[in-house]
């Protein structure tokens, strides 16, 4: 479960057992468990009809809810590094314009 990126909270639930018994194994196996803390940011988005139903059936599969899901898409094509990310986007990771810095006169 915790290969599958589920916080400790999540794995525990499905488990039936507590958190904190949760952390102790994955400390004791060296397992690396989704961060529970931390400030979480909303953004906003505009999404195609079938990106969006892509997203749902997804989280479906692994019973969670869309936003969860795309936390989680997010996390996964950050977690390489910025350059893994760009690359694997290719083209949708460059402007559509060329930017050119605001200067004031």
């Amino acid at each position: 479960m915790a290969d599958e990126g589920r916080r400790g909270r999540e794995i525990a639930k499905a488990l039936g057992i507590t958190r904190q018994r949760v952390q102790r194994i994955a400390d004791q196996f060296d397992l690396r468990l989704q961060p529970i803390g931390g400030r979480r940011r909303r953004v906003r988005a505009a999404v195609s009809e079938d990106t969006y139903r892509t997203v749902s059936e997804l989280a479906e599969i692994a019973r969670v809810t869309p936003s969860e899901m795309i936390s989680r898409l997010l996390d996964f094509a950050t977690e390489s590094g910025l350059q893994r990310a760009a690359k694997e986007l290719g083209k949708a990771a460059r402007p559509k314009r060329a930017y050119r810095k605001r200067t004031v006169g």
